[in-house]
């Protein structure tokens, strides 16, 4: 499939924060981005990938059976 590279206003939109959020986390490295003649821009393909690996893996599922966990 052919990536296609989005505005920091497409991915606010699909990631539904704001855009000064978008750029914050640009320019902080906790987004993959690329600054391209001086705008930012996003790769679709690895958006997708980063809110795939944002899953909240902390929090556990435990169940109880009388005073015992089972994981």
């Amino acid at each position: 499939m052919e990536d296609i590279f989005l505005t920091v206003k497409e991915t606010s939109k699909i990631l539904k924060v704001s855009e000064k959020t978008i750029r914050d986390k640009a320019v902080n490295g906790k987004i993959p981005a690329y600054k391209i003649f001086g705008e930012w821009r996003f790769s679709r393909n690895e958006i997708d990938t980063f809110i795939l690996n944002q899953k909240n893996t902390s929090c556990k599922t435990e169940q109880y059976i009388g005073d015992h966990i089972l994981d």
